[in-house]
């Protein structure tokens, strides 16, 4: 996920947004554009990130929950 800042200075992009949005949705990732002079989508944006490092750590723990071998590991 790439979360770009200054979405109110939108005639001063070098690329356009459609060219990311493109390249990141064939890559099967998410580009978001905030501005905080406008608060434009920074809690969105930040709601999106913090889920999806739940999610990973979420189903890094039930792996590691459900493989007979870390408990082992763990306990010694």
């Amino acid at each position: 996920m790439l979360v770009g800042n200054k979405a109110d200075l939108r005639h001063l992009h070098a690329i356009s947004l459609l060219i990311y949005a493109k390249a990141f949705a064939k890559q099967q990732h998410t580009f978001m554009e905030t501005s905080t002079l406008e608060a434009l989508n920074v809690e969105n944006a930040i709601t999106e990130v913090l889920t999806r490092i739940y999610r990973v750590v979420s189903r890094k723990a039930l792996d590691i929950g459900d493989n007979p071998r870390s408990h082992r590991q763990r306990d010694g």
